[in-house]
């Protein structure tokens, strides 16, 4: 039997790949004050579906404060546009827009090559608008963006399964948040304190050199890491991650993040009082 591919996420060639390597050095170069585990839970996403922050495809928002804290991983809505492309079955798609004011809507109709009758998803500005400079002056194009996303998904939802939303189709809290690693530019915030894991003394005296993950090891060491947090809750896990001194030093030590993996995997779940661990649009 032929196994199924998600197309969203092979599209792109070798040449172009993101690694986890390319996802560090951005949120490490832009000065990124996402916490541990959000850093994990971005750098899974992105390299599973291949979107690349340098290319502004993708970026993510913390919003809230304390306990009340979530992410949210946002891509632009040409990423679908991109992707769809892509698709050896993608035949085009159109827009019409109708009605006026808070009743305006759009419709956008996707083509497919293998299907006898179109797709098409309409939404109203009445659902979507936010009380921002965009929206206010821009309705249409707004609007057009979020029919041509919410139209993709619905045409391809095999290959756009788990595809993050975009920012258009999000309300404000949560796409300009207390961090942003925006299209636009990026937020100047301090940068956390980078730690260099330290090298284990042997029974010489000397040193021994640590043997960092590869990026295979690497890539479902952020999944497994993404995972783990919303199970065990925020505060348990990162208590664990301060105690092995961060993320960075684990993904640098392979026989470190393998005594991490074991010690998380026995934490009990997280109780319905953490509320900072629900889930959120990914």
């Amino acid at each position: 039997m032929e196994q199924k591919t998600n197309t969203a996420v092979a599209v792109s060639t070798e040449q172009n790949r993101v690694t986890q390597k390319l996802l560090m050095d951005y949120l490490k170069q832009t000065n990124s004050n996402l916490l541990p585990n959000e850093q994990a839970q971005f750098m899974a996403i992105a390299g599973t579906f291949n979107l690349n922050p340098w290319k502004r495809e993708v970026y993510a928002v913390a919003y809230g404060q304390g306990n009340g804290r979530k992410l949210s991983i946002i891509v632009g809505y040409e990423v679908y546009l991109r992707r769809a492309e892509e698709f050896p079955q993608y035949d085009g798609y159109e827009t019409k827009f109708f009605g006026e004011g808070a009743n305006m809507g759009c419709t956008c109709t996707v083509h497919r090559k293998d299907r006898n009758h179109p797709i098409g998803s309409t939404v109203f500005l009445r659902e979507y608008s936010q009380n921002n400079q965009m929206w206010n002056t821009k309705p249409h194009v707004m609007l057009e963006k979020v029919a041509i996303a919410t139209a993709m998904r619905r045409a391809f939802p095999s290959e756009f399964n788990g595809m993050p939303y975009s920012k258009d189709e999000l309300p404000d809290n949560m796409t300009n948040g207390s961090e942003v690693l925006d299209q636009q530019g990026y937020v100047e915030v301090a940068p956390d304190s980078q730690e260099t894991p330290t090298e284990a003394t042997n029974a010489e005296g000397g040193t021994k050199a640590h043997t960092p993950l590869s990026d295979a090891r690497r890539a479902k060491f952020y999944e497994f890491v993404a995972r783990e947090n919303r199970r065990v809750g925020k505060a348990a896990f990162d208590a664990l991650l301060e105690k092995y001194g961060g993320l960075e030093r684990l993904v640098a030590d392979s026989d470190l993040s393998t005594k991490f993996a074991h010690e998380i995997s026995v934490v009990p779940d997280y109780t319905a009082t953490e509320v900072n661990d629900e889930e959120v649009p990914l």
